[in-house]
């Protein structure tokens, strides 16, 4: 799934600012989801330290339709947030798209000031969980969920900060919030454009007829 192949880069690098490529990338997520064995593979990606299959785990999960997500997936995800991830916006994103309870959810994290764990490791510190971070909070994960926020339909609006430590990385918060509702409609463009690739190339099949 990481590998090239027809790819000029490792398959999961197409997923971080998706373009056409992506769909390649699509079809074998799509392919991936579609065996027994899926969601303890998604589960095993979300609970690794290494944002790369987090990433992976991002874009398989906007394949998906709206509300079709396992909760176990949804809670894996939202455990993934509070130890921190490199590609935190990203998971915001899936997060305020696939979730039902993401209006009540976020308001929670933004209200607990975002904090990150980090990720634990036997015998050694834990890993430092996210770029812009500090203190154990994140302004990188507070700024997307504003953004997402504040992008619904009906907007939500920011909560008051119950923690100060927020407040204070949001200027750092690296363009967490557009990163989030970049992503989101980068790849929901590509998602669309393979779905309906797929449809078309499949009612063509003789397969079909």
């Amino acid at each position: 799934m990481f590998a090239r192949g027809e790819l000029l880069v490792p398959g999961h690098l197409t997923l971080l600012s998706p373009d056409a490529d992506a769909q390649i990338m699509l079809g074998r997520l799509e392919h991936a989801r579609a065996q027994p064995e899926a969601v303890s593979g998604l589960l095993a990606m979300l609970r690794q330290a290494n944002w790369r299959p987090h990433l992976v785990a991002c874009a398989t999960l906007m394949l998906q339709p709206n509300g079709s997500v396992e909760s176990s997936l949804l809670d894996a995800l939202w455990e993934t947030l509070e130890h921190g991830s490199w590609v935190s916006p990203q998971l915001v994103a899936v997060a305020s798209r696939c979730d039902p309870s993401f209006a009540e959810r976020s308001e929670t994290r933004l209200r607990q000031g975002c904090s990150v764990s980090g990720w634990p490791r036997p015998g050694a510190p834990s890993v430092e969980p996210e770029s812009g971070s500090r203190l154990g909070h994140s302004g990188k994960q507070a700024a997307a969920f504003i953004a997402t926020r504040a992008d619904l339909d009906p907007p939500l609006l920011e909560p008051t900060f119950a923690d100060p430590h927020l407040r204070d990385l949001l200027p750092t918060a690296e363009r967490g919030g557009e990163l989030a509702v970049e992503w989101r409609d980068g790849i929901e463009v590509q998602v669309t454009a393979y779905l309906d690739r797929t449809i078309i190339g499949r009612a063509r099949s003789p397969e079909a007829h």
